[in-house]
């Protein structure tokens, strides 16, 4: 897979993320919302293992809030913007 293709992947999904976020309790969200972020974390970790983007130590996928915000950081530092804008609620940003 390409660099090019992960990253729409992953502009994609964070989309998702934030509409998800957004809307209103439905039968199934929980489950499509934690399915949906196992799938950007495996492509977080993808993208910046391709892009040779230090990844702190975790425990797999989902990965934790902080670790997932910081390797968005440090994607976006080596010039994959994953997120726009960050959405950062109460209780931290997922």
């Amino acid at each position: 897979m390409r660099i090019g293709r992960v990253a729409a992947e992953l502009k994609m999904r964070r989309r998702r993320l934030d509409v998800y976020q957004q809307s209103s309790d439905w039968t199934g969200k929980r489950v499509t919302w934690g399915s949906e972020l196992l799938h950007y974390d495996q492509f977080l970790l993808l993208a910046a293992s391709m892009l040779e983007v230090a990844v702190p130590d975790h425990d797999g996928v989902p990965l934790a809030a902080e670790w997932r915000a910081l390797i968005e950081d440090r994607l976006s530092q080596a010039g994959l913007d994953v997120w726009a804008p960050r959405v950062i609620r109460e209780g931290g940003c997922y």
